[in-house]
């Protein structure tokens, strides 16, 4: 888990970790939009709905009726972790510094 303060105030921090993945598979690119990780978004509209929905296409194809879902759940969990790295890439990109603890 990684936290960020803000360049101009230090007293607001934003902590990137299991809470932006589960906020990524939910919302997806919305999520990345709102905490500004524009490439993260665009990579999701144009890599990640995709393959999620073609992983659970298929293996809803098995005939099972819990397979498309629980594979799509599967999927966008590990794009929302996918993901981290990029969000906390953004932040140092716009100039907020990681906070170390001491």
């Amino acid at each position: 888990m990684a936290t960020f303060t803000h360049p101009m105030n230090a007293d607001y921090t934003e902590t990137v970790g299991a809470f932006s993945v589960i906020l990524t598979a939910i919302f997806g690119p919305l999520y990345l939009l709102y905490v500004r990780a524009w490439f993260a978004a665009l990579l999701t509209l144009i890599i990640g709905y995709p393959l999620a929905v073609m992983i659970a296409t298929y293996a809803a194809s098995s005939g099972s009726t819990w397979a498309g879902p629980l594979c799509y759940a599967i999927a966008a969990l590990s794009w929302g972790l996918a993901m981290v790295p990029l969000i906390e890439k953004s932040y140092l990109r716009r100039g907020w510094k990681p906070r170390t603890t001491s």
